[in-house]
């Protein structure tokens, strides 16, 4: 969970307090180094991971789980992309108004219905205000994709769960790339929510179904007391990260 450790208090990273016993604790860096955190409770590394990888290996089996986040991610993006194109549309007519008003005014001028003196700010302001326009057309994100599911990207999931389900058995993650690679693939980061000393323990998981679609758009997880959620919006029919 190296660099994946976030405190839920503050955002910020979290680091090895000490270790007592052999067992590891950690807690929040910022109230470690600067107290600019509020969080003083430390939390036992075993446990966190423990908790996160019965999440994993628990809730990333099922490719009936995957398929029903893509229906939620897809219907999201779906009312995404009509916001966009309604962004769109507006700057497009603001950018056709613009340019009818640039040509009326010069063609009045043109034909010596109005004096320069008449049209000449009003014409900078207008000639502005397209490239803006313009400007902001080119910047405005293009409605995203519908993705879809490949048999082979599910078959290269499914290897990737297995692969780390036996290392997480086998507690064999450290210092071995290939389920440590898969692990990270898999998870963005790990947030331990701030509870008071002795109470249950609770960590948001935010990942990835990159390995899946090409794309970092894994929804937001939950995962409280070793069961994942899924995060507001997005709602599949089982729990699941």
């Amino acid at each position: 969970l190296s660099g994946l450790l976030r405190c839920g208090c503050c955002g910020g990273g979290m680091s090895m307090k000490d270790e007592r016993k052999g067992v590891l604790r950690i807690q929040c860096s910022r109230m470690k180094e600067s107290g600019t955190c509020e969080n003083r409770r430390a939390y036992v590394l075993g446990d966190i991971e423990k908790t996160v990888f019965d999440g994993l290996t628990e809730n990333l089996r099922d490719p009936a789980l995957i398929a029903a986040y893509v229906e939620s991610y897809n219907a999201e993006r779906k009312r995404l992309a009509a916001s966009m194109i309604a962004g769109r549309d507006r700057l497009e007519r603001q950018l056709a108004r613009s340019k009818r008003e640039f040509e009326r005014l010069l063609d009045s001028y043109a034909k010596g219905i109005a004096e320069e003196h008449e049209v000449k700010d009003r014409l900078a302001e207008l000639r502005a205000e397209r490239k803006r326009l313009e400007l902001d057309l080119l910047a405005a994100e293009k409605p995203p994709e519908v993705v879809s599911l490949h048999p082979a990207a599910i078959t290269r999931y499914r290897q990737q769960v297995e692969c780390l389900s036996e290392a997480l058995r086998t507690h064999s993650l450290n210092g071995d790339q290939e389920p440590a690679a898969a692990f990270r693939e898999l998870v963005q980061s790990v947030t331990v929510m701030a509870s008071p000393d002795g109470g249950p323990l609770k960590i948001e998981l935010r990942g990835r179904l990159a390995a899946l679609l090409g794309h970092d758009v894994f929804p937001q997880a939950r995962v409280w007391g070793g069961k994942v959620v899924a995060e507001e919006g997005f709602e599949p029919p089982t729990h699941g990260l």
